[in-house]
This record gives structure tokens, sequence and C-alpha cells, in this order.
């Protein structure tokens, strides 16, 4: 998730959103992270944001999950789903053999 207040917000509004999104976000995903449901990730350093690995049963959990944060409704985010090793390997493994078959 990405969002960059300086640029966007006057200076008067920066306390307000500090206060009532910036800080509960975080401390929302301190308690996710307890829970074991964002199983990696922190803050981004040099840009303001953060990224995690989320550990979920399906999209929409996921997509609950986002939407509780309080930053959500402001933030940019882009989800990247991620594989197995072991699913990629024995693809790699199949394609490999397939492809020395045709040769």
């Amino acid at each position: 998730m990405l969002f960059d207040p300086a640029g966007s917000l006057p200076r008067a509004e920066l306390l307000p959103y500090l206060e009532n999104t910036v800080i509960p976000t975080l401390a929302a995903c301190e308690r996710l992270q307890s829970a074991g449901r964002i199983v990696a990730g922190g803050p981004l350093l040099g840009a303001i944001g953060f990224s995690f690995v989320a550990r979920v049963g399906s999209a929409t959990e996921l997509e609950t999950m986002l939407a509780s944060l309080p930053l959500w409704s402001r933030a940019r985010t882009r989800v990247v789903p991620l594989g197995s090793f072991a699913t990629r390997h024995a693809t790699a493994r199949e394609r490999l053999a397939a492809l020395k078959a045709a040769a």
C-alpha cells in the first residue's frame, strides 16, 4: 500500500490524518501480524507505504482484511498472488522434458 500525504494534504490536515489513519493502520497491521495473518512485511524504507505477505484462505478474505485497514480508502494497493516453489519446480521439469522430447 502506498500513499504520499506530504504532497497532497495541507499541513493542517496532516495531524488528523496521522492520528486517525496512519497510526491506526500500523496498529492494525501489528495485530494482524501477531495473529499470524501477516507473515512478513513492514514499512517501505525511503517511501511512504508498506508491503506484506498475508496468509488468507481466499481472495475474499484478503479483500476483507485490506478493506478493514483505515488507510484502505486512500491507498494504492497491488496484490501479487504467490505460488509455491514446489509447483513451479514441477512445471519447469515438465516443460524441460517436453522440450527435450521435441528436440
